[in-house]
């Protein structure tokens, strides 16, 4: 199920820890969200403590400004990027997110920081993939949990 409007309605609660407005289009102010990706998104919470989402839906204009995949899941509405508000190491995140959803990435910021793309479409052969943003490098995408980990932890000490 879908649920979907626009900013006249940014403070509508989706769930018990997430407004609309958090999914919302930074361009044009529109949201669209499946619901299973909030069900999941507050799972993932009720393991981790609080997170912020820090992009849901964006129309075809903005996924453009960004440098979005033309296929990315936040054009489908059920993607999204997120950070933990706690400082909880990216690898118990993760853990956690893996079990959760369907596709998972993991960015390293320049800063030294870590977010998670986190998204339900199940038609992936390589669900998962990790980036150094940091330093340039191309997305490697992985088959299995273990590797995703295993690329993570040579990254040293970053918190999502």
């Amino acid at each position: 199920m879908m649920r979907y409007g626009n900013g006249a309605d940014h403070g509508r609660r989706l769930s018990p820890h997430f407004r609309s407005g958090e999914f919302a289009c930074r361009h044009c102010g529109v949201y669209r969200v499946d619901t299973s990706l909030i069900d999941a998104l507050e799972r993932l919470r009720e393991s981790v403590g609080p997170i912020a989402i820090t992009s849901g839906y964006r129309c075809p204009t903005h996924n453009a400004r960004v440098g979005g995949a033309k296929s990315s899941r936040h054009l489908i509405s059920d993607a999204a990027d997120i950070v933990t508000a706690d400082q909880v190491p990216v690898m118990e995140v993760l853990k956690c997110a893996t079990r959760l959803f369907h596709g998972v990435g993991v960015y390293l910021t320049r800063g030294g920081a870590a977010f998670l793309h986190v998204d339900m479409f199940d038609g992936r052969k390589n669900p998962y993939w990790v980036q150094d943003q940091g330093r340039g490098e191309p997305k490697i995408y992985v088959p299995t949990i273990p590797e995703l980990e295993a690329i993570v932890r040579t990254w040293g000490r970053v918190h999502a």
